[in-house]
């Protein structure tokens, strides 16, 4: 199952803003998750290099 994430935040829009297609990425239940754990989301980017840092660290 995969859930819609907005890139830009539907609390950082102004009502005059329209979110788009292109403004949403789907992600995996726990990546979504982790991009929320903190008052100050992550972007889909910095989760990326999280998970290739931790992954490059354990192959060590």
């Amino acid at each position: 199952m995969f859930e819609g994430h907005h890139k830009v935040l539907l609390s950082q829009l102004t009502s005059e803003t329209e979110s788009t297609i292109d403004n949403i990425v789907l992600l995996c239940s726990n990546c979504h998750s982790m991009i929320h754990r903190k008052k100050e989301c992550l972007s889909v980017e910095e989760l990326k290099q999280i998970v290739e840092e931790r992954r490059r660290l354990s192959s060590v």
